[in-house]
């Protein structure tokens, strides 16, 4: 008879790869508990928790999930990374500072996303749309009423480009081009700006997912059976390189920290990451900044 423990958690695929790792060293290092992960999509995520699902520990891409489970189901989240949403492109359809805008502009062009209604980085590439008129006016009615703009899945067939976290270009080798930070929800000075744009994830106006910068996060619920060894979970998990592997800096706690060590933890600056082909990166994020700093300034005095 299998009397072994089960460490349950709830994560989203996005981090997969840091998953395997900490799991793969959790099992190694404690004989008489096995983790053991379920996968899903924020809207998923949230379904779960809020119905009183039973889960040891939750790593979810987007602290809003989080946020949501307070104070009924969790006392508290830790943000251990965020991100930025970048357009990925196949080979033949080449992207750079000087030529995104034209590109995705073509009515013949093939543009992808996750879906909104169940997945973080779907909903992210949405707001991103929303957010373009900040790089040129008209641009988001040009993208978000785009033809080729559609809906796709990890199972679909390539599209021309698409919107992507850029952690995940990165652990697959996928060929993008960075956005300006005004529109890449990646940069926290402008959650502000980012704020303007709104997304209904449930469908029935209870579930309004404002736009901010990325945001990942970790948290124990109430229903935990293992707390203590989700802590020395988070321990391992925590110990991923995460800057090197694309994450955005990120060391904030809402409420009470599930990390068991919060002092120790460092957030380093990370090296400046340039996509192939994006050489004036630099100088359309200067342009960009200059252009929107007054304007989110102006409506942080406001809201």
């Amino acid at each position: 008879m299998n009397n072994m423990k089960e460490l349950r958690i709830l994560a989203d695929a996005c981090f997969a790869a840091q998953l395997a790792e900490a799991v793969e060293r959790f099992n190694t290092t404690h004989a008489d508990i096995r983790a053991v992960v379920s996968t899903a999509g924020a809207a998923d995520c949230l379904q779960r928790l809020k119905a009183g699902d039973s889960y040891d520990l939750a790593i979810l891409a987007d602290s809003v999930v989080a946020a949501a489970m307070m104070p009924e189901q969790t006392d508290g989240y830790y943000i251990f990374a965020g991100n930025s949403m970048v357009l990925a492109y196949t080979p033949g359809h080449i992207l750079n500072a000087k030529n995104w805008r034209e590109k995705l502009g073509d009515p013949k062009a093939s543009i992808g996303h996750l879906d909104p209604n169940t997945d973080s980085a779907g909903y992210a590439a949405v707001m991103a749309c929303m957010l373009a008129d900040s790089v040129a006016p008209g641009l988001t009615r040009t993208l978000t009423n785009h033809p080729g703009r559609k809906v796709v899945t990890a199972a679909s067939a390539p599209t021309d480009f698409a919107f992507k976290y850029r952690t995940e270009c990165i652990a697959k080798k996928i060929s993008y081009a960075s956005l300006p930070d005004t529109m890449d929800l990646s940069n926290p000075a402008f959650n502000a700006h980012y704020a303007t744009a709104k997304h209904d994830l449930t469908g029935d106006g209870k579930t309004i997912v404002k736009g901010a910068a990325i945001a990942h996060a970790l948290t124990i619920p109430f229903s935990a059976e293992e707390p203590e060894a989700a802590r020395d979970f988070i321990e391992i998990f925590l110990q991923n390189n995460f800057t090197a592997q694309g994450f955005v800096p990120r060391s904030e706690i809402a409420g009470k920290s599930p990390c068991r060590m919060h002092a120790a933890l460092e957030v380093k600056k990370p090296p400046r990451v340039q996509s192939a082909n994006y050489e004036d990166e630099a100088d359309v994020h200067l342009l960009e900044r200059a252009r929107l700093g007054k304007r989110s300034r102006d409506l942080a005095k406001a809201a």
